[in-house]
């Protein structure tokens, strides 16, 4: 255990990292908007570019992952992201579309790459490890639009995206000497043989990769446009909207936090279910609140109802297909990615077609009432799997 703390150790380094350039767009984005002349229809394109990215790259991260092993793949992911995110600082429209999309091309691969070393590694805690790795990308969530905003008004794009790009090629070079992986690709191939999936397995990871698909969506959908929203529909300053972005995140951050002493006392389909309902009262006070101190309120709510989703549904997800889970995961993981390149844009579309931002908020309220739906179809799948 102790040979790989270096390992683990960077695996939450580059996962706050990976908060950071993951809601990078949303932080950044009202200064996109007027650096590049942007209209609602275009910042929604810039969404796609990203996480379309992540979807290729995400959807082949199973195949590397057993080729080369999880340390080369999270380590050429994060020289991808330190790469897309220097040339976004440096390049215009529509070239930024393709520096936005090289960072989502590390992503798809560092996301899915860490998730899955960490279940391996967590024995029977899976549901808690990933929450607290989840933890860890939270906190660069959270941090992000605290530091970057105010030092966008004060030096501009390109210097601050600069310095996120020599961080990034910090954590390339740790996470590269970090250490070996534990097992090679001939005990991997010995250890898990090719599994036959039954249409039971199918059907359970199609509703995973549905679920994680509206989770992501729905993150993003609030995160990424909440700074625009609290800009423009409520005319708060930058330093107040950086303040309420960092409540969005600081909220998921707390509730990744909290989950696994929730989990101690409850299921992880209760945990998922009760965390649902509270997003789903947050993101209808998001729509509804006039005053600050209600609106900041509902965004945080919906930030806590949101932060166990993820990470707790990977968990039930690989729980019910045990070590043959891997197999499918690139592809969980690219619906998850899917999610946050379609719900966005989807806002961005819905906003400029109805000149009313507050109006398209009501996409990412709705993917949330359809998790209710599709949770509640992977817990009767689950509970079916269990007694048969």
């Amino acid at each position: 255990m102790k040979r790989f703390r270096p390992q683990i150790a960077s695996a939450h380094f580059a996962f706050v990292l990976t908060g950071v350039v993951t809601t990078l767009l949303g932080t950044i984005l009202p200064f996109l908007r007027q650096h590049w002349s942007l209209n609602d229809l275009q910042s929604g394109q810039l969404f796609a570019a990203q996480f379309l990215a992540s979807v290729l790259t995400a959807a082949v991260s199973s195949l590397l992952l057993v080729a080369v092993g999880s340390r080369r793949v999270v380590t050429t992911g994060l020289a991808l992201m330190a790469f897309g995110v220097m040339a976004a600082g440096f390049a215009h429209w529509p070239l930024g579309l393709g520096a936005v999309a090289c960072y989502g091309m590390g992503l798809g691969l560092t996301i899915p790459a860490t998730n899955m070393w960490v279940v391996e590694s967590s024995g029977e805690k899976r549901a808690s490890a990933l929450n607290l790795l989840n933890f860890s990308w939270s906190a660069g969530a959270v941090l992000a639009p605290l530091v970057l905003i105010p030092t966008l008004r004060r030096h501009g794009i390109a210097p601050v995206l600069g310095g996120l790009a020599l961080l990034l090629l910090f954590a390339t070079f740790w996470s590269a000497v970090a250490g070996k992986e534990r097992t090679s690709r001939a005990q991997v191939a010995n250890e898990r043989p090719p599994h036959v999936f039954s249409r039971h397995e199918r059907n359970f990871a199609l509703l995973a990769g549905l679920m994680l698909f509206l989770y992501v969506g729905t993150e993003n959908g609030f995160g990424g446009w909440i700074p625009s929203y609290l800009f423009r529909v409520h005319n708060w300053s930058p330093g107040f909207i950086a303040w309420g972005q960092s409540a969005f995140w600081g909220a998921i951050l707390a509730g990744r936090l909290i989950a696994p002493l929730v989990l101690a006392r409850m299921t992880a389909v209760q945990t998922v279910l009760g965390s649902l309902l509270l997003a789903m009262v947050g993101g209808c006070g998001i729509i509804a609140a006039e005053s600050q101190v209600v609106l900041l309120a509902a965004i945080v709510l919906t930030g806590l109802g949101l932060a166990p989703i993820f990470p707790t549904t990977v968990a039930i997800f690989t729980d019910k297909l045990g070590t043959s889970a891997s197999a499918t995961a690139g592809l969980i993981f690219a619906a998850a990615g899917l999610g946050g390149a379609v719900v966005p844009a989807i806002v961005g579309i819905v906003s400029y077609h109805s000149g009313n931002l507050r109006f398209a908020i009501v996409v990412p309220v709705l993917t949330t009432f359809l998790m209710v739906a599709v949770h509640r179809a992977i817990a009767n799948s689950a509970a079916r799997n269990s007694v048969a």
